[in-house]
């Protein structure tokens, strides 16, 4: 197995449940489609699971290609790069390594609620950095540029870190290149594989929390860019002027950009202001403001859109940022956007340049068009679909005289039959099983897939062909195929009526004919099972999230981690919790913020709990007894969040009903807690009740979109 270059990771000789045949076959180096990515979930968010539930659906990505970590502190607060290290970088690429994916994964793409923005000055040592290189770099930069953040050297902060960048080889036009992991670049954009550094393209799906979108939004934006693949948009690319100088920053390239796109049929136009105005086809648009209203534009973003500003912190997503939010693009429809988590100055190497767009006309993925237009992402998180391709030319694949039935056994000869798009041809083609490559071959020859080492059971079979241009584009074919080797045999059902719902348990029903015991997955995730091999399981509904859920039941004997048979899915779509229906709206006077009350003292409003220590402020000692409580009136039938972590006993009761209780003692006291609240449109109560730790602590976000510190904003209260 290929080890991942980095100085001090080591494989690991962990088995996964889902083992299925042999990593043998040579890596992969076909990028781009559902079986290059990982996608990381924090299993302890409701909207990072229902995200990722949503694109592992969208994408079809295979089980093992979906992590499940916990992240329990903040989100918007800068993350400790040390703690980054730990608890997601190593994990995510320990996770490759053990899964037997090095050089196949080549997206490392995040679901909500990780943190966006990581401190990493314990990595300087004392150094001393240039001026408009803070040491705050962003999620995806820091994932992008793994090898240099596990090894704990300053370079992610260089002006010149990202050897992917493509530099102009013909006046001011780059060519575009493929990208993947097992590529490697010199200092100058030259690929020389062995010799050369290796990167992971990376993104977070989407933002819920902070300045960022609802659940909705974020699903809508990421439904709609995997509409927009492979649809050769008929949308304009505009690029803005205005005397600004984020404008102007990138103003010398925006005619080259132009008449290149232009050149491969793509319309661009350089317009001038502050947004495109009255424009319903915008396929993209580089802007250069701090400030914009895009609602006010009256223009109308398309599917598969990449639009961003040049501004100092249009990526900063906590609570407070005073620009406008990068996450604004995504809910009017963008597929992808990024944006600066601190300010960078007006460096142009920190954005994308004008060719982001052409790179991405020629059919770049979204992940490879925004890395192919940055030489230092340092500061640039990354929002949205990496895989979004709207102008790519896929190869058509067909099964060919792959037996129709779809039952496998033994040795397997088929021959698929690939069609490259017109002036291209077919420079490989590779059969995958459960996501992984098990057969390399080439076009119009057959290919043999030896089954003896795949569990009896239900596994999807995926075929795919790359071209031969620069971009290196891919075709996929998949469906489900049943391998019998041994006559094994294990079923997964739902039992009882109804549409699964969001807090109401699930009841399974597991019935095996091998083995001695049985294993409930959620993806990769264990979240269930019985040291027998039949009998019913009950899931808690909360640890799946809402939307399309993919369950499957494992045999084994005993602990062993070698599976026997493997069910067939067991595909589910977790609704929402019924809404709370709106009580009536308050009578009488009502005050900003929410009230509060210690025990036996008086009232008072708390306008604002951002602050860690507002319960001290507010009076509280260790061992207080106190009582928070607002109305808020919501504007539509919707999933809001509340956020919080506290230290001691608390209670939350949203319109007289218990949401939450629990009991979390100093130690834990910066756990955060992520709680969905279904909420008819229109005015609801909520109170908390609670006694405080020895140190008083409790943090609260509301919200939908995002959620922010909970007070005068959003709350009000009867005094």
């Amino acid at each position: 197995m290929s080890r991942l270059r980095t100085t001090n990771r080591s494989a690991s000789g962990v088995l996964l449940a889902f083992a299925c045949l042999s990593a043998g076959a040579p890596c992969c180096r076909a990028g781009g489609g559902p079986q290059n990515v990982l996608l990381v979930v924090n299993a302890r968010s409701w909207a990072s699971l229902t995200v990722a539930n949503h694109y592992a659906k969208l994408r079809d990505l295979p089980a093992t290609h979906v992590l499940f970590l916990d992240w329990p502190l903040s989100v918007t607060d800068p993350a400790p790069i040390d703690a980054f290290r730990k608890s997601i970088l190593g994990p995510v690429l320990e996770a490759i390594e053990r899964r037997n994916l090095v050089g196949q994964i080549d997206y490392v793409t995040y679901a909500p609620d990780f943190p966006y923005q990581i401190y990493g000055g314990s990595d300087l040592a004392g150094q001393q950095f240039q001026q408009g290189f803070q040491p705050y770099g962003s999620l995806s930069s820091l994932t992008f540029l793994y090898a240099a953040v596990m090894a704990k050297r300053a370079t992610p902060m260089d002006a010149q870190a990202n050897f992917y960048f493509r530099r102009p080889t013909n006046g001011a036009i780059p060519e575009s290149h493929a990208f993947r992991y097992l590529y490697g670049w010199t200092p100058k954009g030259e690929r020389q594989d062995a010799e050369g550094a290796h990167f992971f393209i990376s993104t977070l799906l989407a933002m819920t929390s902070g300045r960022g979108n609802s659940v909705p939004e974020a699903v809508a934006a990421l439904t709609a860019a995997r509409a927009a693949d492979a649809t050769k948009p008929a949308g304009t690319i505009y690029y803005v002027e205005n005397a600004n100088v984020r404008a102007q920053v990138r103003k010398p390239a925006f005619p080259a950009a132009v008449s290149e796109l232009q050149k491969l049929g793509v319309r661009a136009e350089i317009v001038q202001g502050i947004m495109p105005e009255r424009k319903p086809d915008v396929q993209g648009a580089m802007l250069g403001t701090e400030l914009f209203d895009w609602a006010r534009s009256g223009s109308k973003i398309l599917p598969g859109a990449i639009c961003e500003t040049l501004t100092s912190t249009s990526g900063y997503l906590k609570v407070g940022g005073k620009q406008t939010a990068c996450t604004d693009f995504i809910r009017f429809g963008a597929a992808g956007t990024c944006g600066c988590v601190i300010e960078p100055l007006a460096l142009p190497q920190k954005f994308p340049s004008p060719m982001l767009h052409v790179h991405y006309a020629r059919g770049s993925s979204l992940g490879e068009a925004l890395y192919q237009s940055v030489q230092s992402p340092y500061q640039l998180v990354v929002i949205g679909d990496p895989l979004c391709q709207p102008w790519a030319q896929p190869p058509v694949v067909e099964p060919g005289d792959l037996a129709a039935d779809s039952e496998l056994k033994g040795e397997v000869s088929f021959t698929p039959i690939v069609k490259a798009a017109a002036g291209r041809t077919i420079r490989a083609v590779e059969v995958l099983l459960d996501g992984r490559i098990v057969v390399r071959g080439e076009a119009g020859k057959p290919l043999v897939l030896n089954t003896d080492d795949a569990a009896d059971g239900a596994h999807q079979l995926s075929i795919v062909a790359t071209d031969d241009s620069p971009l290196e584009t891919q075709g996929r074919y998949a469906r489900a195929v049943r391998v019998n080797n041994h006559g094994r045999s294990i079923t997964l059902q739902l039992v009882g009526e109804g549409q699964p719902v969001f807090g109401k348990p699930l009841r399974l029903a597991v019935n095996s004919s091998a083995g001695t015991a049985v294993h409930i997955f959620h993806e990769t995730r264990r979240i269930g099972g019985l040291p027998i091999t039949s009998g019913n399981i009950d899931i808690d509904s909360r640890i799946l999230g809402y939307g399309p859920v993919r369950l499957r039941a494992v045999a084994t004997e005993g602990d062993r981690t070698e599976s026997l048979a493997i069910s067939e899915p067991l595909e589910l779509v977790i609704e929402p919790a019924p809404l709370l229906v709106a009580q009536k709206e308050p009578t009488g006077r009502l005050h900003a913020g929410l009230e509060f009350q210690l025990a036996g003292g008086r009232k008072q409003a708390i306008e604002d709990t951002m602050p860690p220590d507002w319960l001290t402020t507010a009076g509280a000692k260790g061992g207080s007894n106190y009582k928070l409580s607002g109305f808020v009136e919501v504007p539509a039938d919707d999933t809001y969040q509340l956020q919080f972590t506290h230290g001691g006993a608390l209670s939350i009761h949203v319109d007289g009903r218990k949401s939450y209780e629990g009991n979390v003692p100093d130690s834990a006291a910066f756990t955060w807690h992520y709680l969905p609240i279904a909420l008819a449109r229109g005015w609801h109560r909520i109170e908390i009740n609670g006694q405080t730790s020895a140190t008083p602590r409790l943090e609260l976000n509301f919200g939908g979109p995002g959620a922010w510190p909970a007070g005068a904003k959003q709350f009000t209260h009867s005094g």
